[in-house]
């Protein structure tokens, strides 16, 4: 969206509206954003047919999600973008800059609910393994052999985090936080082998960079159900080790508390004792799961740490995924609706899962009992004589 093709007036109201979602509501920076290119895309829109948005009734709110939808416009997406608008007209109102809420009584486009994605108990255990096996894959430049047994890293203990080895069989592994002499040996083929690829295409070695952190990572991530963007933004002053839980600020400001598991919390000590202090580089930084350090262009200093991000964080699940095996491109909430679904599988109730998963509302928690409800259907087809 090009901000200069919004009316000045337009802009103003959009201001207003964000500042009071923002101070009322805590929105985070990415929903406010959201919002602003949604109401921007109406306000260009009405411009071009001579209206502003305190000026729109309801025809021109349905005019314009129609011409979204005549667009090849997904159903879901134009029901974001009515609900953008609701919220921005109510405000309006509210504040007596219009008189008449034009998209009362405008109805959202029928869409149909997916089921969420998730993982098998047995696909989590891969893919919380694949951060140490992309250790092993770097150095001996091969895809782990899970048929034969050949190398396969199944076993975390094998993982010696002071001393900075793994042993598989009779081989020592050794490696640090930094990329030296593991990586280098890898380049440069060491004994015949070369820095392998998995099916993303990219290069397995990259992976032995901070391997405690990309366990530690998916481990909390699983045992939390945190979404993508409260696991990255995790502070020191929230995780509570000796008690085992963490407390997390999540969406509109809210915050609750969720239980550690024991595997989560040792994933997580390993990360913190043994790789953070190499990536903080002697810096200052609340932030629990950091970035590398990366050259600035030009300049032979080395910038500052920074938080792990999102986007980042998918790269890696990807990368992992594929060293585990896995298909079906899993990501951050793969693994929430894992940890949601698994719970539920196993007896826990809906209202407890609401609270762990931060949901305002008690139906949003209720698609996991759909996803309960087809796995037993697919276990009686499956299984019963007459199925």
């Amino acid at each position: 969206m090009n901000v200069a093709e919004v009316k000045d007036s337009d802009r103003v109201l959009i201001d207003q509206f964000l500042d009071a979602a923002w101070s009322e509501d805590g929105l985070r920076p990415n929903t406010l954003a959201a919002y602003r290119i949604d109401l921007g895309q109406f306000s260009r829109w009405l411009r071009e047919r001579c209206y502003d948005l305190a000026g729109a009734g309801e025809p021109q709110l349905l005019d314009y999600l129609a011409h979204d939808l005549s667009r090849g416009g997904a159903a879901r997406s134009t029901s974001r973008h009515l609900s953008s608008l609701r919220r921005f007209y109510r405000y309006l109102f509210r504040e007596g800059i219009i008189a008449e809420d034009p998209s009362a009584k405008i109805s959202s486009p029928a869409i149909g609910h997916s089921l969420p994605k998730f993982l098998s108990p047995d696909d989590v255990v891969s893919l919380l393994k694949a951060p140490l096996e992309g250790v092993v894959l770097a150095k001996l430049g091969q895809r782990v052999d899970k048929s034969e047994d050949m190398i396969c890293l199944t076993d975390v203990s094998q993982f010696d985090a002071k001393s900075g080895i793994i042993r598989i069989d009779d081989e020592i592994i050794t490696y640090t936080a930094k990329r030296t002499n593991v990586l280098e040996d890898c380049k440069r083929g060491e004994k015949g082998t070369k820095a392998a690829k998995h099916d993303s295409g990219a290069s397995v070695s990259k992976l032995l960079f901070a391997p405690l952190r990309g366990q530690a990572m998916l481990e909390v991530l699983y045992a939390t159900g945190l979404r993508a963007s409260e696991l990255v933004e995790l502070k020191l002053n929230e995780v509570h080790q000796k008690a085992g839980y963490v407390r997390v600020t999540g969406k509109g400001g809210k915050e609750r508390i969720v239980p550690l598991g024991e595997e989560a919390l040792e994933s997580l000590d390993k990360y913190l004792n043994f790789e953070r202090p190499e990536l903080l580089d002697n810096e200052m930084t609340n932030i629990v799961f950091l970035r590398r350090p990366r050259r600035k262009k030009n300049e032979g200093k080395i910038k500052k740490p920074h938080q792990m991000t999102r986007f980042r964080f998918l790269q890696l699940i990807r990368e992992y995924a594929a060293i585990a095996e896995l298909s079906g491109n899993p990501s951050p909430h793969t693994l929430r609706h894992s940890f949601a679904t698994h719970l539920l599988n196993n007896g826990a109730d809906l209202r407890s899962l609401q609270m762990l998963l931060g949901h305002s509302d008690l139906s949003t928690t209720q698609i996991y009992t759909h996803v309960a409800k087809e796995r037993l259907k697919d276990l009686h087809r499956q299984h019963h004589p007459r199925g």
